[in-house]
């Protein structure tokens, strides 16, 4: 992976992805509103600013943001992956014609405020979870052709 640019931004993504899912999976069970939105932002602002640190209570606190940045930033960075795609890859093709796919890019152009957070969790989650299994076997392969390539040139 570490020559391969394309699967090194990949792997960054899906990492990325899966960490902001995991930190919107605490902060999910909120109904959000505009007027709560921009309160918990503001919130937040607030606390960064004063405290310089940000913990797991302040994010609770601004609850209603949190939940959207965290669940946007796994969209976004999906995105990033479904609009490079690593083209030609038969699996991957088929997997986007998978109805998690269908619903995440309704999600993602309607946009997250239109759903309740859990189940905007699970759609990206879907589809996180679809593209580990179809990326990663990928880059475990061409990861251990490389290793044997190293282990062969030090014969």
């Amino acid at each position: 992976m570490g020559a391969n640019p394309l699967q090194r931004s990949l792997f960054c993504l899906l990492i990325g992805a899966a960490f902001s899912l995991w930190r919107a999976s605490f902060l999910t069970e909120v109904r959000r509103g505009w007027p709560g939105v921009l309160a918990g932002a503001e919130k937040f602002l607030t606390a960064v600013v004063r405290d310089n640190a940000i913990g797991y209570n302040q994010e609770k606190s601004a609850q209603k943001w949190m939940v959207g940045f965290y669940l946007n930033s796994a969209a976004f960075r999906i995105d990033a992956i479904l609009r490079n795609r690593a083209s030609g890859k038969k699996k991957l093709a088929a997997a986007l014609r998978s109805g998690d796919f269908s619903e995440f890019q309704k999600l993602f152009t309607t946009g997250l405020h239109a759903v309740h957070p859990s189940h905007a969790w699970e759609v990206i989650y879907n589809v996180l979870a679809r593209l580990v299994e179809n990326l990663l076997p990928v880059t475990a392969r061409s990861n251990r052709s490389a290793r044997r390539r190293r282990i062969n040139l030090c014969k």
